[in-house]
């Protein structure tokens, strides 16, 4: 009597440490612990094509994006590929920015360089959702500015923090759209005449932007709205003039100008008018010719007042 009681709290024994026991993952056998006879094996790869970018956010925005313009031109964007390392410094979206300019931003396309002190890429909202520029997107925020713009125009107001060595703007910024109604040089026309520039009222940033465009301008199609002469790019560095080489940041800028524009007025330059300045205008006639009024601008009249009266 006794041996059968053993035998069955033996049994009962092991059949626990079994249980027990299952309870662990599954752990796989391996060859050599030693670091020096190992067989070379590479960790499991998280940039398969090896372009800086990994894999989990190519394959985030590896979507083709399809849709129909305003005019009813097709637009049809490709998206990422985790095995194609050529995509990395593809602008499929015409908005200024490379696919690696907009994976790292608010830091710098550097920002893939071994070493680059950094976190993570992308920005996080209120909510604390983290949220990334769309390379197959021009204007991921949608308020009406593209990508690449907005990214030039915060650099421009100063926005590159050196210590933090990142961009950080509350205009300007691509991945916050609160700036839609924005007006930082306050040239609208106070119609009403009440003396307060309502939202209807202001020359908002991405009217600026855009003034002058034809009403069916596409970026994704179109580009951007300005003018280039490619490669060479300005000797200028001021509003309007786009800078490249060694005095750009943005070295997609250029490239992503529009080809649609039409009497154009010198070269490398921004075709709308200037958010930050309230007097924009940048030539005059002289009774011959249009001329620079460069480095200095204005005619004395407000943007905003000139456009709400078609000057």
């Amino acid at each position: 009597m006794r041996r059968s009681i053993t035998t069955l709290l033996t049994t009962l024994a092991v059949v626990a440490s079994l249980l027990f026991m299952s309870q662990f993952p599954a752990v796989s056998s391996v060859s050599n612990l030693h670091p020096d006879t190992t067989d070379g094996s590479k960790p499991p790869t998280t940039d398969t094509d090896g372009d800086k970018i990994p894999d989990v956010h190519e394959n985030l925005f590896s979507e083709w994006m399809n849709w129909t313009a305003v005019d009813g031109r097709a637009v049809v964007i490709e998206g990422l590929d985790s095995n194609d390392a050529s995509d990395a410094l593809l602008d499929s979206d015409k908005d200024g920015l490379n696919a690696t300019e907009e994976y790292c931003w608010p830091y710098p396309a550097n920002c893939t360089a071994p070493g680059f002190p950094r976190g993570l890429t992308g920005t996080v909202d209120d909510l604390g959702e983290r949220s990334y520029l769309d390379p197959r997107v021009s204007d991921t925020d949608g308020d009406g500015m593209p990508d690449g713009y907005e990214a030039y125009m915060c650099e421009r107001v100063g926005g590159y923090n050196v210590f933090s060595f990142k961009y950080e703007c509350n205009t300007f910024d691509p991945l916050n759209a609160s700036d839609l109604y924005d007006d930082p040089d306050e040239d609208g026309f106070d119609v009403n005449r009440d003396g307060v520039l309502s939202t209807t009222e202001r020359f908002s940033s991405p009217e600026e932007y855009i003034y002058g465009a034809p009403g069916n301008h596409t970026n994704e199609l179109d580009g951007l709205w300005c003018s280039a002469t490619l490669p060479e790019g300005s000797v200028f560095e001021n509003w309007p003039f786009i800078p490249t080489g060694a005095n750009a940041t943005f070295q997609n800028i250029l490239s992503a100008c529009t080809e649609n524009a039409t009497m154009v007025v010198d070269e490398d330059i921004w075709l709308g008018t200037d958010p930050l300045l309230a007097d924009s205008d940048r030539y005059h006639w002289d009774g011959y010719s249009i001329r620079r009024l460069f480095p200095s601008f204005g005619d004395g009249i407000p943007d905003g007042w000139e456009v709400h009266f078609g000057l």
